[in-house]
């Protein structure tokens, strides 16, 4: 989601715009979050090893990751695998 998005939801305390294509690290602490989710990006992005490493970090011990795919696909942006 774009901050525009982010901005206009009124159900949101806080959030984060981060683009991690330019800096594969999350900006948060280490076991920081007790679930993350990446939906339909996983394919678009440049280093998504580095990214899931982080998504390792900042999970808490137990933590759950979920990973969501669409069928549709953006060739000119999908990076290969």
């Amino acid at each position: 989601m774009n901050e525009e998005e982010l901005r206009c939801n009124p159900v949101l305390d806080d959030y984060v715009v981060h683009d991690l294509n330019l800096d594969p690290s999350i900006p948060h602490l280490d076991n920081s979050f007790d679930a993350v989710t990446i939906s339909f990006g996983f394919q678009y992005l440049v280093h998504p090893e580095d990214v899931m490493r982080e998504v390792g970090r900042v999970l808490r011990p137990g933590g759950k990751v979920f990973v969501s795919f669409s069928e549709d696909c953006y060739e000119s942006k999908a990076t290969r695998g």
